[in-house]
């Protein structure tokens, strides 16, 4: 499933304008400005047919930290705007369809003044690829 959020991130990089890479899991500490994306804990439920085809789901986050409050929070609102999705194949055989679960959220003031905002997806998708 991290693969998938791999490839939901390439996709997000081409829709929107960043002010930092997608880092997975963690924050590497490389400026003040950084963006990560996590899976969330949730239920991981994948069906499986015959044909290779799987079909699931999963909960994720993005986290933007900044030293302006509001430049975290407009980074998550843009990333809002690219993802909140209608069913959209992003790579051959990949579709997925992604839902805001949460709008942006104050997390986290780091002991060096940043900010850290976080927004929470739902993402369902279905893989061809086999």
């Amino acid at each position: 499933m991290l693969n998938i959020i791999s490839e939901v991130n390439v996709y997000l990089a081409k829709r929107t304008t960043l002010y930092a890479p997608i880092i997975q899991n963690v924050f590497k500490n490389t400026g003040s400005e950084e963006i990560i994306c996590r899976t969330d804990p949730s239920t991981a439920v994948e069906s499986r047919y015959l044909d290779g085809a799987r079909r699931g789901g999963l909960n994720f986050s993005y986290y933007c930290k900044s030293k302006l409050q509001v430049t975290a929070r407009e980074q998550l609102e843009k990333i809002i705007t690219a993802l909140d999705l209608e069913r959209v194949e992003i790579t051959e055989g990949l579709t997925i369809s992604v839902s805001v679960v949460t709008i942006p959220v104050f997390f986290q003031l780091t002991d060096t003044g940043e900010y850290i905002f976080q927004s929470s997806f739902k993402l369902e998708y279905l893989n061809n690829r086999g």
